[in-house]
């Protein structure tokens, strides 16, 4: 289930809660959608593996027939307007699976229980906010476009200041940076201001974009491998097969605790502090920061005055990073043989040495952890699991978004 949560330059997500493994049979799935209360079925319901671009609709029986399922742990997922996504879990063995499926009509109303005032309002209202946080805003959001707008519903607390977004029928998102049409059901959205962190849940059905011109797939094959080149499905695939270093990615160990001294001395030093911005004289026409302390304590010695002014300018934290890399290996709890189970112990801090052209590289960062006492089943092709607390930052917070996502069976050779 995609879901993604960001927190300043984090993101928080998880783009499958199951994962798939190698793909060593393939399997059918075929079956019937009918309705909960009355038992007929339901056509043109949509069908599909999550996170994949294997799906289908019912016929006007309810009948449906899924084919070339790949084997390992799987998201079976039947949507239709005004009843609930139904999910199916299931772990593919090369073995044709039948399965009847009965919906239930959808509540009108979220399911929570607000306890605060709130406001609706609608796509054009809201879309400034909604856009940037659930596309994204890298160069590849720009080509993305909700086809069906009017699906999404909106309401915003006023006291804690949180956004919500639903859909009433599967968000249609051409996405021509990446030549896909996904199919989002978007189940939750949730945008705290405050806090400044978002919270989204969903299933998604990729389906290729068609086009004669060969310029045009060309394009689209170039910009898939960007968007996976140092993405956390990249990194995840990279720990799965041991290769961290290999495909580009240092690992290291992060810590960060608070800035006592800098507390210590806010408690008794609270000097007004205000920018001004300057011309060096070193380099002319180049303009630096200096900074001027207002209302500082008098009876202090200048070299305690001199002290106490670079502490308060110190950050809040401090920040320690392990000496030597990290290996895969050292990530890795335990080998389930088409799952490995990840332990993070503490924040990681991932750099990426990606080109930027001939012979020319940049380094990027991100960070990556999970609560001390949670784990991660991650499989070959990089989907992952029991991962609601995953929080990520950094590159990955602007990256890892709908305008860069890619289907889990997606294959960069």
């Amino acid at each position: 289930m995609p879901v993604k949560r960001i927190t300043l330059h984090c993101v928080f997500f998880l783009l499958g809660c199951f994962c798939c493994g190698k793909v060593f049979s393939q399997s059918t799935i075929s079956g019937r959608v009918t309705e909960a209360t009355y038992g007929g079925g339901l056509g043109n319901c949509n069908v599909f593996i999550n996170n994949t671009g294997i799906g289908t609709i019912t016929d006007s029986g309810g009948y449906f027939i899924l084919r070339n399922v790949p084997a390992g742990k799987q998201n079976l997922i039947v949507s239709y307007v005004g009843f609930e996504t139904f999910i199916y879990s299931f772990e593919g063995a090369g073995q044709p699976m039948e399965i009847g499926i009965e919906l239930k009509s959808r509540a009108r109303e979220l399911p929570n229980v607000v306890l605060e005032p709130y406001e609706e309002g609608d796509y054009q209202q809201w879309k400034h906010i909604f856009v940037p946080q659930f596309i994204g805003s890298t160069a590849n959001a720009g080509d993305c476009r909700i086809t069906n707008p009017g699906a999404l519903r909106f309401r915003y607390f006023t006291k804690s200041k949180k956004l919500q977004a639903w859909s009433e029928e599967p968000l249609l998102i051409e996405n021509d940076a990446l030549g896909y049409v996904l199919t989002y059901q978007l189940e939750q959205f949730e945008f705290d201001r405050v806090r400044n962190t978002i919270y989204f849940l969903g299933f998604v059905l990729f389906t290729d974009m068609q086009s004669n011109k060969a310029v045009k797939k060309q394009r689209w094959l170039k910009k898939r491998q960007e968007a996976y080149n140092g993405s956390l499905m990249h990194f995840m695939r990279s720990i799965y097969s041991s290769r961290l270093q290999e495909e580009g990615f240092t690992v290291r160990r992060m810590s960060k605790w608070m800035n006592e001294e800098k507390k210590r001395v806010s408690f008794f030093y609270k000097p007004q502090i205000f920018t001004v911005v300057t011309t060096s004289s070193a380099a002319p026409g180049m303009q630096q920061l200096s900074y001027d302390f207002k209302n500082e304590p008098k009876d202090l010695p200048k070299d305690s005055i001199l002290y106490y002014r670079k502490v308060v300018m110190a950050p809040d934290s401090i920040v320690h990073f392990s000496r030597d890399p990290l290996t895969a290996d050292s990530l890795v709890m335990a080998d389930q043989g088409t799952e490995k189970v990840l332990y993070f112990g503490s924040t990681l801090y991932v750099q990426y040495k990606k080109m930027t052209g001939l012979r020319q590289h940049q380094t990027v960062w991100s960070t990556v952890n999970m609560p001390a006492d949670k784990e991660l089943h991650v499989s070959a092709n990089g989907m992952y699991r029991d991962a609601r607390d995953l929080l990520s930052g950094g590159e990955w917070s602007n990256m890892e978004r709908i305008a860069n996502l890619l289907p889990w069976d997606y294959n960069l050779y």
